[in-house]
């Protein structure tokens, strides 16, 4: 928290509580989650643009994994059979 605030370890053993410590660290981690993903998504992006091998709608999906989305996985799977993969039903 001192590093990634700047502050002193001192000013913030004086004047804040445990539990004001643990919201502070749980909301830096979640903002460096979210710049990590906003990288991958970035390059991902980027990428498949260059070579123009990524569809619309594969690029969403990629998308709703990030925010965790639910995903309807028979229609994934019957999307995967239409593409020619062998997927057995049982």
């Amino acid at each position: 928290m001192a590093r990634e605030c700047g502050w002193d370890h001192n000013f913030i053993a004086d004047n804040f509580t445990i539990e004001q410590i643990r919201t502070y660290y749980e909301i830096i981690q979640k903002q460096k989650l979210r710049d990590a993903q906003l990288d991958a998504i970035s390059t991902l992006y980027a990428t498949a643009t260059a070579f123009g091998s990524m569809k619309n709608t594969d690029f969403k999906r990629f998308l709703d994994k990030f925010d965790m989305k639910p995903i309807d996985v028979m229609k994934n799977i019957d999307e995967m059979k239409a593409k020619g993969l062998p997927v057995e039903d049982k």
